[in-house]
């Protein structure tokens, strides 16, 4: 990656202190003298704010950052999955569109389950492609948190009922995972 505007003392480097700078080397916007320059007066504050903040800033949710992303290439990976934790396993390949169309697809889910903005949604899950979907989704339709399914269940119940929960998503029973006794647990507790 060729940057336009290297510091002086490190030819090819461009400090990473940006509001919306990319670590990814794949910035919306080429990073020039033009816009990343220092502020030296009342002229360069007005040059600045005479650009919205919703356009100098970008996205400012991680639902718009996923759809940013999907924009730029729906077919780019977007997460890997390990599911079973064995150093040999074939990782899960997630795309940036694939990630966003099953996002939106759990977001619906929700709202059609009365999940509004404000409403919270409790997940206890391990790592998969699907707790991603059902994170993402949940801060779309309402507000998610998180809980470790690792925890007792009466520390899950605490938790939950605190936290407001209206929906609580478990994975179902499986293999290796008390997740499922557990949510069966909060969901007579609460």
């Amino acid at each position: 990656m060729k940057l336009s505007a290297p510091m002086a003392d490190a030819p090819g480097i461009l400090p990473m202190d940006r509001f919306d700078a990319d670590f990814h080397g794949l910035a919306d916007i080429a990073v020039t003298p033009d816009n990343y320059a220092p502020i030296r007066g009342l002229s360069d504050i007005e040059r600045i704010e005479g650009v919205p903040f919703e356009v100098r800033s970008g996205p400012l949710n991680s639902f718009d950052l996923i759809k940013r992303g999907a924009g730029f290439d729906s077919d780019k990976t977007a997460l890997e999955i390990l599911s079973n934790g064995e150093a040999d396993q074939v990782l899960q390949r997630i795309t940036y569109g694939a990630l966003l169309e099953n996002i939106i697809r759990a977001a619906n889910l929700f709202r059609s389950l009365g999940v509004n903005k404000g409403d919270v949604v409790a997940l206890l899950m391990p790592n998969l492609a699907e707790t991603h979907y059902a994170l993402w989704g949940a801060q779309v339709a309402g507000i998610a948190i998180s809980v470790n399914w690792m925890l007792e269940p009466r520390q899950i119940t605490e938790i939950i009922r605190t936290s407001g929960a209206k929906l609580l998503v478990a994975l179902g029973p499986a293999d290796g995972y008390e997740i499922w006794d557990k949510a069966r647990a909060v969901r007579d507790a609460v």
